[in-house]
């Protein structure tokens, strides 16, 4: 054969290989249709094991959204769910309502549901590039189109965490009454620190009417160590915060299946006000708790906090935001 044919040949067959073979962004895109073919029918399993088969694609919105969804998967969750309850949430109670979901159904701290969901959550929010996350660095990276797809999935995900987070450590019923559950607690914490038990004691927020040491949940007191109880105080920080920061940053579709989701802002807002407000009365030890731990939306940086901060955070804005209206 000469020359020229054998070249012909493998020119040929190069030609031919390569339009066999996918390029990586081909196999990106295959990961993806597979993985959402899989949880049509709730194969968490396998829709994970598809986006495995590419490196974790931390600057491709379409994968985090999918990858995210693969992990909420594992924590039974489905947004058409979520959806039919939306019309049951209460701006001014919201944080009752969200512990009233049905799948608000939490008895033990850490569950295997609750870790997927905080998972996915996680997925959502932390390849922004920041060490803080926040809309408007998933905006500057991802653009407003696909970083407002990653903020409204995490919204929906965070208020059914918030759900689980508060049914459990509040002790809500099934309408989300805090102190009202099945466990004995009346408040969320046990409050120690000097300008907590002062604002306990004077503005009786709700259930919890007294801080005496052991009337917060048994899932934030001895014998659950100082670290892990730091950690679960903070989730619900950075529950709060990525909720609030998520909810006052993207423009919410036009949708009455919303309810009144739109209308929480201005809650939060007063009850962020009202709580700063309330604290230039109690200075003993940190100040600022409000301000501070508002801006911070990342596990690490909240822990990172000085606990006697923490702990006003809750006695301050979540003991009073939990009472129902």
């Amino acid at each position: 054969m000469k020359l020229i044919e054998k070249l012909i040949i493998l020119l040929f067959l190069s030609s031919t290989l390569a339009s066999c073979a996918k390029t990586d962004a081909q196999a990106i895109k295959a990961a993806i249709n597979e993985a959402n073919y899989h949880l049509t029918s709730m194969d968490c399993v396998s829709a994970k094991a598809a986006l495995d088969g590419v490196d974790f694609q931390a600057g491709n919105a379409s994968y985090i959204s999918t990858y995210a969804s693969a992990q909420a998967c594992v924590g039974n969750y489905n947004e058409l769910d979520l959806f039919a309850e939306l019309g049951d949430i209460s701006a001014a109670g919201f944080l009752e309502s969200f512990a009233a979901l049905s799948s608000a159904n939490e008895t033990a701290a850490d569950s295997t549901t609750y870790a997927a969901l905080k998972a996915a959550i996680t997925t959502l929010l932390a390849y922004d590039g920041a060490t803080n996350p926040s809309t408007a660095t998933r905006n500057a990276k991802f653009g407003d189109a696909k970083s407002g797809d990653l903020s409204m999935q995490a919204m929906y995900l965070i208020m059914l965490q918030i759900g689980k987070y508060f049914a459990l450590y509040a002790n809500t019923d099934t309408n989300g009454v805090k102190g009202a559950g099945t466990f004995s607690n009346s408040c969320i914490f046990s409050y120690t620190e000097t300008d907590s038990v002062n604002i306990i004691t004077t503005l009786t927020p709700g259930s919890c009417s007294g801080a005496t040491g052991s009337e917060g949940s048994d899932f934030l007191e001895s014998p659950v160590t100082a670290a892990a109880i730091k950690t679960r105080l903070c989730e619900g920080v950075i529950l709060y915060t990525n909720f609030t920061d998520i909810l006052s940053n993207i423009t919410l579709p036009g949708s009455s299946e919303l309810g009144a989701i739109a209308d929480i802002k201005a809650v939060f807002d007063l009850a962020y006000s009202s709580a700063e407000a309330a604290e230039a009365g109690y200075v003993a030890n940190s100040t600022d708790a409000i301000a501070t731990l508002r801006v911070i939306r990342e596990q690490a940086l909240c822990e990172a906090a000085d606990l006697n901060r923490i702990s006003k955070w809750f006695a301050l804005l979540m003991e009073s935001q939990f009472t129902t209206t």
